[in-house]
């Protein structure tokens, strides 16, 4: 369920909300704030994915060294 909040958002970011609306973008101020929550919350999930795939890597063990003649036979291999 919807619910009013207030908040004080200071000259900057009250100027680049109305701009938003002037460019018909958004039809008015709640359009955009939850149009930016959309994009934080997106952000966030993103830093949380790589987040867990940095754990996984340091969690898989040392790592090996890379033979790049190996690397390119295996490459010109798939290409056949």
């Amino acid at each position: 369920m919807a619910k009013t909040t207030s908040f004080i958002l200071g000259d900057h970011f009250d100027q680049f909300i109305n701009q938003q609306i002037q460019s018909g973008r958004f039809g008015n101020a709640s359009e955009v704030i939850r149009a930016s929550l959309r994009l934080m919350e997106e952000e966030e999930q993103k830093l949380e994915a790589l987040r867990q795939t940095l754990i996984a890597g340091e969690n898989s063990g040392e790592g090996v060294p890379l033979d790049m003649q190996q690397i390119r036979g295996q490459f010109t291999e798939s290409l056949a």
